[in-house]
C-alpha cells in the first residue's frame, strides 16, 4: 500500500506542485498485538514552512511520534530546492544531546490541535514536555518549542500561565502582527475566562497580558467543554472560535464586538489565509 504524499498550492495564482511521500506510513497495531506497545507509530504531524523573503522555495517538516511520550520523535525534512526527503531523526538526536540546555529532557508530544505559528524565522508549536527527575517523571503541558528550517530545537518557550494564577489550560498558539501570541482559558465561577498573552519581548521572554474576555461577553452563558478557539487574525486584534462545534464567530478585542461569520463542520482545519500573489517557479502546475 503506497502512502500518500502532499500537494503544496497557492490558491492566489492557482500554482501547485505534487510533493512525493517521506515514505513513512502510521497505521494500528497488527491483529492480535498490544495497541499499547511503546515502540509503534502512532501518527505524524507534517508543517509547510514558507518566507519568500527569504527563499523563493519552501519546507516540509514532517515529525513521526510514537506511542511512548519518553521515544524520540522522528523527523524528516523535504526541501523543494532539492526535492527529496531527508531522514534528520538522527541528526537531530545528536543535536539534542549535545546542546546547550540537555536538562529540558525529552521533546515529547506536538499538540497539533493548538496551532502553531512561524515567527522570528522559526516554527513554533506547543508539546507535551516530558521532564526526568531521578525517579520521577514530570509532563508539563505549557511548553512551546522553537525549531528552525532544519527542524533542529533552537529554544523552549514557557507558557505565560507561569506568570499569573493557576488553574489555565492552553488554547490556542498563534502569529499576530508578527509577535508570538498564546490563548489560554479558566474557569472562573459561572464562566470560562479567556485570556490573550502577546511576547512583546521574545529575547527576554516577556509575555504581557493583551485582552480578557469571559464566555458570557461571548455566548451568554457557561460553555466549558463546547467552544474552540481556532485562529487569531495576522494583522487584527481579532480570535476566531468555533462554538459547539457548527457556528464561527470573531470577536475583536479593540471594540469586544462578536460576530457569527458561517456555519461550520469541524473544528479543525481552520487558518489564516494571507494571498501571496507572486507566481513561482518552484510550483511547476497551474490550474
Amino acid at each position: 500500500m503506497p502512502t500518500p504524499g502532499y500537494v503544496v498550492c497557492n490558491p492566489a495564482t492557482h500554482e501547485w506542485v505534487a510533493v512525493p511521500s517521506s515514505g513513512w506510513l502510521c497505521s494500528g497495531p497488527p491483529e492480535g498485538e498490544d495497541e499499547d506497545d511503546d515502540n509503534r507509530e502512532i501518527g505524524e504531524d507534517t508543517y509547510l514552512i514558507f518566507d519568500p523573503v527569504v527563499s523563493s522555495h519552501f519546507q516540509l517538516l514532517q515529525f513521526l511520534m510514537k506511542a511512548s511520550m519518553l521515544s524520540e520523535v522522528g523527523l524528516r525534512t523535504y526541501s523543494s530546492e532539492t526535492g527529496v526527503w531527508t531522514d534528520r531523526s538522527g541528526e537531530r538526536r545528536r543535536f539534542e544531546e549535545g546542546g546547550e540546555s540537555p536538562q529540558l529532557g525529552s521533546f515529547g508530544t506536538i499538540v497539533s490541535s493548538l496551532g502553531s505559528a512561524f515567527v522570528n524565522g522559526m516554527l513554533h508549536f506547543v508539546i507535551d514536555h516530558i521532564q526526568k527527575d531521578f525517579d520521577h517523571i514530570q509532563k508539563d503541558q505549557g511548553l512551546i518549542v522553537a525549531v528552525d528550517w532544519e527542524g533542529r530545537t533552537r529554544r523552549f518557550i514557557s507558557w505565560p500561565w507561569s506568570h499569573s494564577c493557576c488553574g489555565s489550560e492552553a488554547a490556542f498558539l498563534g502569529q499576530s502582527q508578527g509577535r508570538l501570541h498564546c490563548i489560554s482559558e479558566q474557569i472562573k465561577g459561572n464562566s470560562a475566562q479567556i485570556t490573550i498573552w502577546v511576547l512583546e519581548d521574545y529575547d527576554k521572554e516577556e509575555w504581557v497580558m493583551k485582552h480578557s474576555v469571559s464566555s458570557l461577553q461571548l455566548f451568554g452563558g457557561l460553555v466549558n467543554l463546547d467552544y474552540t478557539v481556532v485562529a487569531i487574525h495576522p494583522d487584527r486584534n481579532l480570535i476566531f472560535i468555533s462554538h459547539r462545534g457548527q457556528k464561527l464567530i470573531s470577536y475583536n478585542m479593540d471594540s469586544k464586538e462578536v460576530n457569527a461569520l458561517s456555519t461550520v463542520r469541524e473544528d479543525y482545519g481552520i487558518t489564516p489565509y494571507v494571498p501571496y500573489f507572486s507566481e513561482s517557479s518552484v510550483l511547476s502546475n497551474k490550474h
